[in-house]
Formats: structure tokens, C-alpha cells, sequence
């Protein structure tokens, strides 16, 4: 567990929170996904906290499904929505109850796609807030390929521009497409892809960087943040939640991520 900008810093099982956030924002809230590709910075608050989005790609809201339910089939969602979707390794519609289109088709997210004509080494994100935090989470995956491999670093910043310390991710089948949401007879997600994260309990972060290892892009899910105002949670209901989440990785086999946590010096 962190301690201070400084270290001691210690590496931890994938998606095992390194604290509890207090406050959640859908992407669907700051982009929604009948946007198209646009140019940044994207601006919208957290928690009442302002915060800023800016990438070397472009930005589009997306829905994470191939198939809705049109009342009596699952067909391709185009057939049924104008939204912007994509089959990737997060949660999406499985149930068929209700009006086309069903429900919500699948987790709002927010995708950083290489803008028409660039070229990069890698799709960089940032968040910069307004006010510094304690907390900042998400899930995220890569943009090509199907169950492809993808790496991806967490770099977090001070209001003074210097590197708190980085949380990176070797993920092993958990970018590009889902094949299950393609299934006919019902979509099966993946749901699988993983967290990065940073935990200053000094209240420093101002800013956060995801360096994604695919050029072509990256795939943001819901934000999670914790506040520098808000009281930590007790030891034992840390420990508690830790445990649990610890056993849902087992279950899903997200332990066979390697991901580290460092400081700077």
C-alpha cells in the first residue's frame, strides 16, 4: 500500500482496489455515443470537481454491444440504434426484456481513436482535475485486434507537473473485440478488461496519463474517483473488500495479470 509520493510502493493482485472510491462518472455523461469522432479537450466534473480530457486522438462516446435485442431476435445494433458500438471486453446487454432497443447497449465508453491521417506510437490519454485527488480508477482496453494482448501505464501527476508514480498493466487477451457479444442465440460478454489505478493518500493527484501500447487507440470505461475531502474507509472494511474482490479475480482469472505499482524517487 502506498504510504507517500515517496514510497515504499508494492506490487498487488489485478483489480484489486488500492482504496474505495466515492464517486462514479458514465462516459455517456460526457460524450454520449451519437457524438462521431471529435477533436478534444472534453471538459465535465466528477464528484463536483472539473476536469479536463485531452488525447493525440480523437474522442468517441461508444456503447459496448454487437447485437441488441430487436423484441423477438438479437440482430446486429445498427439495426436498431443509431449509437456508435463496439464489441470490446467490457459488460454489455444479455437479457431480453423490454422495447428495442433493449435496455442499455452495453457500458458507455469513451474511445481515444487515431485521428484520420496521424500516425502514433502510442494513444496517450489525460485527465487533469481541477481539484487534486486521492483516487482515480477505470477500465481499459485496446482498440485493435480480437482478445489481443495490449500493455498499458497509468502515469500520475502533482499540480507541480512531477511524477507521483505509475501503475502499469501486461494484460493477456483482454484488448479488441469480444467474440462472444456476436453470439446469435445471445451475447455472452467478456467483461474482463482490466483496472488502472492510482492511490495518494496525500491527496495529490492532479493529473493522470494512460500510455496505451496500440496506436490505433484505446477504450475508457466508467471513472471512479476519491476525493481529498472525503474520510477514509476503516482498516477492516478495506480488508474486507479487498478479499472479495481478490476472489471475483480468481473466479474470472484476471490473476494471471502482471501489474506493478512504482513511485518516483
Amino acid at each position: 500500500m502506498q504510504t507517500g509520493t515517496s514510497g515504499p510502493f508494492a506490487s498487488q493482485d489485478c483489480n484489486q482496489a488500492l482504496t474505495t472510491p466515492t464517486s462514479a462518472l458514465s462516459w455517456a455523461n460526457v460524450l454520449p455515443a451519437t457524438s462521431g469522432l471529435v477533436s478534444g479537450p472534453l471538459n465535465s466534473s466528477i464528484g463536483g470537481d472539473n476536469f479536463a480530457v485531452t488525447s493525440n486522438s480523437d474522442f468517441e462516446g461508444l456503447d459496448n454491444t454487437a447485437l441488441a435485442w430487436n423484441g423477438s431476435s438479437w440482430v446486429p445494433a445498427f439495426l436498431v440504434t443509431t449509437a456508435a458500438t463496439f464489441a470490446g471486453h467490457f459488460d454489455s446487454e444479455t437479457t431480453v426484456n423490454g422495447p428495442p432497443p433493449e435496455g442499455l447497449l452495453g457500458d458507455n465508453l469513451l474511445g481515444a481513436v487515431a485521428a484520420p491521417g496521424t500516425t502514433n506510437t502510442n494513444t496517450t490519454v489525460t485527465l487533469s482535475f481541477a481539484t487534486t485527488l486521492s483516487f482515480v480508477e477505470f477500465q481499459v482496453s485496446s482498440l485493435q485486434g480480437t482478445n489481443s494482448n495490449f500493455a498499458a501505464e497509468l502515469i500520475a501527476y502533482d499540480s507541480g507537473g512531477h511524477i507521483l508514480g505509475t501503475y502499469q498493466v501486461a494484460d493477456t487477451g483482454g484488448g479488441g473485440q469480444c467474440p462472444g457479444l456476436g453470439i446469435g442465440a445471445g451475447p455472452q460478454p467478456c467483461n474482463d478488461a482490466p483496472y488502472v489505478q492510482f492511490y495518494d493518500p496525500e491527496d495529490n493527484i492532479a493529473s493522470v496519463e494512460l500510455v496505451m501500447n496500440d496506436p490505433t487507440g484505446a477504450l475508457l470505461d466508467t471513472l471512479d474517483v476519491a476525493g481529498a475531502a472525503t474520510p477514509e474507509p476503516s482498516s477492516a472494511a478495506l480488508f474486507a473488500f479487498g478479499i472479495l474482490l481478490v476472489l471475483l479475480a480468481a473466479k474470472r482469472g484476471y490473476l494471471s495479470r502482471r501489474c506493478v505499482l512504482a513511485g518516483s524517487a
